[in-house]
């Protein structure tokens, strides 16, 4: 009876073809979530049935695999055994689901063996085997050359919402290398200068200013909140004290203003990089949900102000650091594949395939 009814379930979201075969003709005979009614790919001799799989304990965490892997393809298969001839299951991947993702539980010289989860109720796991050279690890995922890097899920310029969800109107991402992004590396302008007036010891930051010394020992806004705080240094340019701060694991970039340092007037949640013609202050963010936070800040008369906000989706930041000015209006910038920051990190994976892009602002 059990077999009668994930066999049921699984005819929703699955295409069943042939074993025999590497994978089908035509990807567009592959179902993403109905039964399969064209006849580009139709069940044959050889094809598995749900029940040919071994159901197997549903996955509580990401974090229980090896690792993840995702589909080269618009499809993949699942084989019942470690054999291209074994009976198979060809699934179809789409933005709407979740199907170009499954976790590793052990591996062959070429197959990954996997556990994959069906979508339906109640939750169903199968033990499957997909060949190696058709997937790539989550650590090795890389933004597909088609993929639109302008794409945005919000933008504000001077404070103002705007409605768009792209960035072209205001500037444009685009792919770049490695030379250009060492080049950039390697002349980062000085972001601070010495300043006798601002010092560091091990409990506090002291800054002395006219009216007498102020030290911080925790966030400006939250007496009750203990703060880990860094002196970066001081920006003549903002007349400004930059310190790190870190709250509950969430970093910060605060500018305190020497003549009164009592709060922070910024506080900005990426790096600051300030650009060669020392009027712009740029910041880059790995979001906690989609892509990164890229805001640009303008120095007028010693102020800071936030020209522009915008929301990437389509790319992570490979580090808190890893963007420097091209010239004084590109950015370049080290990135990682959006899907795949947050597992990497978790499982401290070196073995990374990172990208470079420009943002060039108009």
């Amino acid at each position: 009876m059990r077999k009668k009814m994930i066999s049921a379930v699984l005819a929703a979201v699955i295409v069943l073809i042939s074993g025999c075969q590497d994978k089908p003709k035509n990807a567009e005979g592959v179902s993403d979530g109905a039964i399969q009614t064209e006849e580009a790919v139709s069940p044959v001799k050889g094809a598995a049935d749900v029940s040919d799989f071994k159901v197997v304990a549903n996955i509580d965490s990401h974090m229980d695999a090896k690792f993840s892997i995702n589909a080269l393809e618009d499809f993949f298969v699942l084989y019942t055994a470690e054999d291209l001839n074994s009976k198979s299951i060809a699934i179809a991947v789409s933005s709407q689901n979740q199907f170009g993702s499954l976790y590793v539980f052990g591996e062959s010289e070429k197959f990954y063996r996997v556990h994959y989860q069906l979508v339906n109720e109640p939750r169903t796991t199968v033990l499957a085997y997909v060949p190696k050279n058709l997937f790539t690890k989550d650590s090795h995922q890389q933004i597909k050359s088609t993929v639109d890097l302008n794409t945005v899920r919000s933008i504000s310029i001077k404070g103002k919402d705007i409605n768009a969800k792209s960035f072209e109107k205001y500037g444009r991402v685009s792919f770049s290398d490695e030379g250009l992004y060492k080049q950039a590396m390697a002349k980062i302008p000085m972001l601070t200068e010495p300043n006798d007036q601002v010092t560091q010891n091990k409990k506090e930051i002291i800054i002395n200013t006219p009216s007498g010394k102020h030290s911080l020992e925790k966030h400006s806004f939250d007496d009750e909140v203990e703060t880990q705080l860094s002196l970066i240094g001081y920006s003549a340019i903002a007349n400004k004290v930059i310190i790190k701060e870190v709250v509950d694991m969430q970093e910060y970039y605060a500018f305190y203003d020497i003549n009164k340092p009592k709060e922070s007037t910024i506080n900005m949640s990426g790096l600051p990089r300030i650009a060669s013609d020392k009027k712009r202050f740029v910041a880059l963010h790995n979001a906690n949900d989609v892509g990164i936070d890229f805001s640009l800040w303008v120095i007028h008369s010693g102020n800071l102000e936030l020209d522009t906000y915008v929301n990437f989706t389509e790319f992570k930041l490979f580090a808190e650091d890893s963007y420097a000015w091209l010239d004084d209006k590109t950015i370049i910038v080290k990135v990682l594949h959006s899907n795949s920051l947050n597992t990497v990190i978790q499982r401290q994976e070196t073995d990374l395939k990172p990208q470079f892009i420009k943002i060039k602002l108009q």
